[in-house]
């Protein structure tokens, strides 16, 4: 098995990281709603 195959199986860091970002500014966006509006 080639290193590049067992690369593939996993995402890259990249991709964690934004969704990990993604999820980040969905919460601060909840938070930070002005209440009452």
């Amino acid at each position: 098995m080639s290193p590049q195959n067992n690369h593939l199986q996993r995402p890259p860091a990249a991709v964690l990281y934004a969704d990990e970002l993604a999820k980040l500014k969905q919460m601060i966006t909840l938070l930070a709603r002005p209440v009452g509006s």
